[in-house]
């Protein structure tokens, strides 16, 4: 995999950029359309994923579009973006974005900079109760635009992290629910192991009540104090060097 460090730089309306990147807008490199479909037109068991204005996907029987798309939801407290491609339904206050020269844009580039930059959004929203966002507001997002290579290398490297993040999120989640189901075995449902590996309440294990409930008869009931020892020392601030 190539990669250059960039030296040269150019001012833009969004900041220094690379000298050979283009400063644009979203309406320049793709259209944008929004969705006709309602909550309501929803089907649980659908064959197409229906985007609305929610992080959670729902399903439709039917679809409006056939490409590859980002998609932003028109209302709500974040614009978070979300990248398919595919058939999919759209809600009525949702919006795609696509491009119609997809050799020369690439469509996990510009997701990754809307996704990137989607607090701007948030900025540029009106509403007094909701925050809403215009077709406009997204046709006159701007955009710094590298060579075709580059979007497809930033895009590749961008979603390679997003996989190995998604990975240690399921990892986490299956190590949570180990570790949940262990403590259930153990000390709500008292099967750990005696000295001789045996599990202690199949194995005939003895109980005596208390204030808790029914507890293992070697157990006791203590307060915490009895155990750990509070510090309750005050945090001093230090005093930092001004560089």
């Amino acid at each position: 995999m190539k990669y250059r460090i960039e030296k040269n730089f150019k001012k833009t309306e969004i900041g220094l950029i690379p000298v050979d990147w283009d400063s644009l807008f979203i309406k320049d490199i793709c259209f944008v359309k929004n969705g006709k479909t309602n909550v309501q037109d929803s089907e649980e068991n659908g064959e197409f994923p229906l985007f609305d204005r929610s992080n959670e996907v729902k399903k439709s029987n039917k679809y409006l579009f056939d490409t590859e798309a980002i998609i932003i939801p028109g209302e709500g407290k974040e614009f978070s973006p979300k990248y398919y491609k595919g058939k999919f339904d759209l809600h009525q206050r949702a919006y795609m974005i696509s491009s119609s020269n997809l050799k020369k844009i690439n469509l996990k580039f510009v997701y990754y900079w809307i996704k990137q930059k989607k607090d701007y959004l948030m900025r540029i929203s009106v509403g007094s109760t909701v925050n809403s966002l215009r077709l406009n507001h997204l046709k006159n997002f701007p955009i710094s635009l590298p060579r075709y290579n580059e979007q497809i290398l930033i895009s590749e490297i961008l979603k390679s992290l997003d996989d190995k993040i998604e990975l240690n999120n399921k990892i986490n989640s299956i190590l949570e629910q180990i570790s949940q189901a262990i403590f259930k075995h153990w000390f709500i449902d008292f099967e750990f192991p005696n000295d001789d590996g045996k599990p202690y309440k199949s194995s005939g294990g003895e109980f005596i009540d208390s204030e808790l409930g029914k507890i293992p008869k070697s157990w006791k009931i203590v307060v915490l104090d009895q155990l750990i020892k509070r510090n309750n020392e005050k945090i001093i601030k230090q005093k930092t060097k001004k560089w």
